[in-house]
């Protein structure tokens, strides 16, 4: 919980200034800071939101945590468009050529053709995807649940859609989806932090056995209240597991796609020539 106490500590800058050096870093889950900035203000906002019936700590994490996430994307896209697009580009010239068996391609050994199979593969799909839909398959990447955030961001530079209808789809998709994850944190946070603390200060200020042990059976036989913290780690998992699955299916459907039009035709006849 560093993050929260970050939050609370420093304030919108401290929440702003996470969600932005986390997007540059990309190791963390924008997801998850999102979550604990909804934790966080939940905790500085619920007098207010109990004297005005609106709850604050969601509208404060959705602005500042997408104002926040909008910044990180600016940032992660340029990274990856002036850094990593000429490297990309190479690796999908290569994946092209070893995977159509091109006589004139350089040699790769195993893990080489492997390596290069699979990034080529994921890039070709990307520009063919974003070649297609443009700003469309961004704000829809925006508002799947399961794709990061941060991988939108530096995958969109690696491609070749432009600056405008990126940042247009992600200022349209980061405040929705910025407003969804602080409401899933805050509510976890009360369902799985917050009611088992109160039920284990009843454990101990009452003197009634059958109420004691009844909150302790309920406790015990429950993982995710014994250890409430991990539901955390649960929804980084799922939101990896997820991505995993959706890559698979979508990288299928592409190459299926991209063979049946004949996009690799050049690459082909010169393979069925050397067959010749």
């Amino acid at each position: 919980m560093t993050v929260v106490i970050w939050i609370l500590q420093y304030g919108f800058l401290g929440f702003y200034a996470a969600m932005v050096i986390q997007a540059i870093i990309a190791i963390i889950p924008s997801e998850l800071i999102l979550m604990f900035g909804g934790i966080a203000y939940s905790l500085i906002y619920w007098p207010v939101n109990i004297v005005k019936g609106f709850d604050y700590a969601l509208l404060v994490t959705a602005l500042v945590g997408g104002v926040g996430e909008l910044t990180g994307a600016v940032a992660g896209f340029y990274i990856a468009r002036i850094v990593g697009r000429p490297i990309v580009s190479k690796w999908e010239e290569k994946a092209m050529q070893a995977r159509d068996g091109n006589p004139n391609a350089k040699k790769l050994g195993r893990i080489e053709k492997a390596i290069f199979l699979s990034l080529g593969d994921a890039i070709l799909i990307a520009d063919n995807w974003l070649e297609k839909w443009g700003a469309i398959a961004v704000l829809l990447a925006r508002l799947a649940p399961p794709i990061p955030f941060d991988a939108v961001s530096y995958g969109s530079g690696l491609t070749k859609i432009k600056f405008k209808p990126f940042i247009a789809a992600t200022t349209v998709g980061a405040f929705p989806r910025a407003l969804m994850y602080a409401y899933i944190g805050k509510r976890t946070y009360e369902s799985f932090v917050l009611i088992p603390q109160a039920l284990r200060t009843l454990f101990f200020l009452t003197d009634n056995p059958v109420a004691q042990m009844l909150i302790y059976n309920y406790l015990a036989g429950n993982p995710i209240m014994s250890n409430p913290y991990t539901i955390f780690f649960a929804v980084a998992a799922a939101i990896l597991a997820s991505l995993y699955i959706s890559y698979e299916v979508i990288k299928r459907t592409q190459l299926r796609g991209h063979r049946a039009r004949g996009l690799d035709e050049p690459c082909s006849k010169t393979g069925e020539e050397s067959v010749k």
